[in-house]
């Protein structure tokens, strides 16, 4: 995901279209460290922001946060039967679309996963996802404690295939909204 990394976890100054995270000042992720992690039983490899340009995180936006990215795509190249996403979403109440994962195969067909906060995914200030596993973490926030990161297994609709990549994709903003970065 090196590639991909457009913020990083630590946010110096609010509101710069430069910080990490949630571009909110210190109320960011500044105590995630680069390497091993695990959560829910998975383990994941958490890019190190110092060795990646101080990028580590694939932070989505809505339309209006320009900063921020629209989708992303990661590239595959191989059969699987599931995607674990280690995630949060930011000022998203439960039931909101925050977003999907496209699972786009070799034989170029197409077939989408809804994210949901309440479902996979919750708000990182203490959001709950029914069908992820969450913990909270005092450490990685000096402004809000705890914070939650959240894990998702999502299955390949169709393991069989091969999957040439996964795109994902943030919902687009319902009228009056704030927007839901989420990472």
């Amino acid at each position: 995901l090196a590639p991909l990394a457009n913020r990083g976890f630590r946010d110096d100054t609010a509101d710069d279209g430069k910080g990490g995270w949630t571009d909110q000042g210190d109320n960011d992720l500044r105590g995630m460290k680069g390497g091993a992690f695990a959560l829910g039983g998975v383990s994941f490899s958490v890019l190190d922001p110092e060795k990646n340009s101080g990028k580590a995180a694939v932070v989505l936006r809505p339309a209006q946060a320009p900063a921020f990215l629209a989708e992303a795509a990661i590239p595959v190249d191989a059969t699987c039967d599931y995607l674990y996403l280690l995630h949060a979403a930011a000022w998203a109440g439960a039931g909101t679309s925050v977003g999907s994962i496209s699972w786009e195969y070799g034989d170029g067909s197409v077939k989408s996963t809804p994210i949901v906060s309440g479902e996979q995914v919750g708000d990182w200030w203490g959001g709950h996802a029914k069908n992820a596993f969450s913990k909270g973490y005092d450490e990685l926030n000096p402004s809000h404690k705890p914070v939650y990161l959240f894990v998702a297994g999502l299955a390949n609709p169709s393991p069989e295939k091969p999957v040439r990549r996964v795109l994902l994709k943030c919902a687009p903003p319902s009228t009056g909204s704030t927007g839901s970065p989420q990472a």
